[in-house]
């Protein structure tokens, strides 16, 4: 990610002053399906691939948490990639009008999915070694997808 947030900033720099200079679309960080779009969604199928290997080796009283939890990594890549939260957020913009923080109005449903998630799975997931960095991780992952959407759909609007 450093390499491709350079790359951009790089470009930004190197055109600046030049009349029709753009940022090449695979390295432009302020837009969906870009390269570090493509990258992030492997991360997250590398998660959810992870969480199905949990799931197949723990217990079956919590194997279904498991499974919930690799199915939503594997979601989350999936919209990383197709950008569905857009599409949906727009819907929801246009039928409520949202505004201020709620601009980009996906966020909405996606924290209360999020939410939902971490009221069945959080327990389980605490229980384990090492569980407050893989909690201070989703929290990091989550703060940027939803907070900063949140922020800056109050700050363009």
């Amino acid at each position: 990610m450093a390499v491709l947030a350079l790359a951009h900033y790089g470009a930004a720099v190197y055109g600046i002053g030049r009349p029709g200079f753009e940022i090449p679309a695979p390295i432009r960080l302020g837009t969906e399906l870009n390269v570090s779009t493509w990258f992030s969604s492997a991360m997250h199928l590398t998660n959810a691939a992870l969480l199905a290997l949990i799931a197949a080796n723990s217990v079956r009283r919590e194997r279904w948490r498991w499974i919930l939890l690799s199915l939503s990594c594997a979601v989350v890549a999936m919209d990383e990639t197709a950008a569905n939260h857009e599409q949906v957020g727009w819907i929801i913009h246009t039928t409520f009008g949202t505004s201020g923080f709620l601009t980009y109005a996906w966020i909405i449903p996606a924290v209360a999915l999020v939410a939902v998630v971490a009221a069945l799975c959080l327990p389980m997931v605490l229980r384990r070694p090492g569980a407050h960095l893989v909690v201070a991780g989703a929290a990091v992952f989550l703060f940027g997808a939803v907070g900063l959407e949140s922020a800056g759909g109050a700050l363009f609007e």
